[in-house]
């Protein structure tokens, strides 16, 4: 679940590093991440794919209820310090 109140962020069950959170929307309740086969049109986040398919894709929908963003955190935990790094992703339409 995540909070219903806007800008409060919560980690995504079974995704360790990512975060969602609600960000505009009139909705005073928390809003859940479900599986989905794109046929819902209720706003929040999702994991896409067929019904039976283990291969899914992170998503969101908005609507005027709920408004939801989501990100990845990065931890250096080692001693090296990084300037820069590169992050490459597959995006499915």
């Amino acid at each position: 679940m995540f909070s219903a109140t806007s800008g409060t962020q919560a980690g995504i069950p079974s995704l360790s590093g990512w975060s969602g959170a609600k960000i505009a929307g009139t909705g005073t309740s928390a809003t859940n991440f479900v599986a989905n086969n794109g046929s819902s049109n209720a706003g929040g986040l999702y994991s896409y794919g067929d019904t039976p398919a283990s291969d899914r894709a992170l998503g969101s929908l908005a609507s005027g209820t709920n408004t939801m963003a989501f990100g990845a955190e990065f931890l250096n935990s080692g001693s090296t310090s990084y300037t820069q790094f590169t992050i490459t992703f597959d995006a499915e339409f």
